[in-house]
This record gives structure tokens, C-alpha cells and sequence, in this order.
């Protein structure tokens, strides 16, 4: 095999194996722009007759990104076993240094067969707002209007 061939496939593999890096950042900012703002809004004047659930709602916003980073996260994981093959090819044939990128991390930081959901790049911060949210429902929800009437003087 050709090393041009070896380090042409490994460029493509870790180009796109980056790529889900990106895309992780845009679902988790998304993941708190959304969640974020529902709970604020629970705070304001017209949904606080139901405050708990509108924050309950608010923090489950962000499951469906949790659930997608997760999924592209194993997406990503799947490039690993290709990209450590190809570097193994590269010492086999000799060919310059630079494979190295996968098998040095892991080698410093160790390999984990954790369900991607379980991983904590994937679990922050979808679990931390989902915890914030539940923890403003159950200790700190919106109270109801209180609406002060004028007070009337007694009647005869």
C-alpha cells in the first residue's frame, strides 16, 4: 500500500472524525440558548399560574439535544477503529510520522467502551441545565400573581 494512499484516506477520516466536534459545540450552545430562555420566560408575568411546570417543560427542553449530541457522538466514535488501523498501516510501511494522533490520545487518556450518553464531553451541559431547571422547580418556583386590589371601605 502507498503511503500517499495511507495518509490521503487518514486526512479524510480525521477531517470528518473533527467535523462532529463542531457540530457537538452547535447542539450544546442550542441545547442552552433554548433551555435557558424557556426558564427564564417561566418567570414572567403571564406564565406564573403555572410556573413549576412551565420550568419542568423548560429543563426537559434539553433531552432531544442531549439525545442528538449522544447520537452524533457515536457517529464520530465510528472513525476510530479506521483511523487506529491506518496508523498502525502507516508504521507497517514506514511512512512519515504524523499518524500518531489517535493512538497517542488514547494511549495518554485510555480507552473507553462507555455508551456515548454516558461520556462526560456529551453529558455536559445538557444534564447540568436539566438539573438546574428541576432543582428552580422544586425549590424556587414562580409564585402566583399577586394581584393587590384596591381595598374597598366596608359596606353598611
Amino acid at each position: 500500500m502507498n503511503c500517499d494512499l495511507i495518509w490521503n484516506e487518514y486526512a479524510l477520516a480525521f477531517n470528518a472524525y473533527e467535523a462532529f466536534n463542531s457540530h457537538a459545540l452547535t447542539l450544546k450552545s442550542w441545547s442552552v440558548t433554548v433551555a435557558l430562555a424557556a426558564m427564564l420566560s417561566a418567570y414572567s408575568q403571564p406564565i406564573r399560574h403555572n410556573g413549576r411546570i412551565a420550568l419542568l417543560l423548560a429543563a426537559c427542553s434539553t433531552l432531544p439535544f442531549y439525545w442528538i449530541d449522544a447520537l452524533w457522538k457515536s457517529f464520530q466514535r465510528g472513525y476510530l477503529p479506521r483511523l487506529k488501523e491506518l496508523e498502525e498501516l502507516s508504521k507497517k510501511f514506514d511512512c512519515a510520522e504524523g499518524l500518531g494522533i489517535i493512538g497517542s490520545w488514547q494511549f495518554t487518556n485510555g480507552d473507553t467502551n462507555l455508551p456515548s450518553f454516558l461520556l462526560a464531553n456529551v453529558m455536559l451541559p445538557h444534564l447540568f441545565i436539566l438539573a438546574a431547571g428541576v432543582l428552580l422547580a422544586w425549590k424556587f418556583p414562580p409564585n402566583p400573581a399577586r394581584e393587590t386590589a384596591p381595598e374597598s371601605p366596608p359596606g353598611p
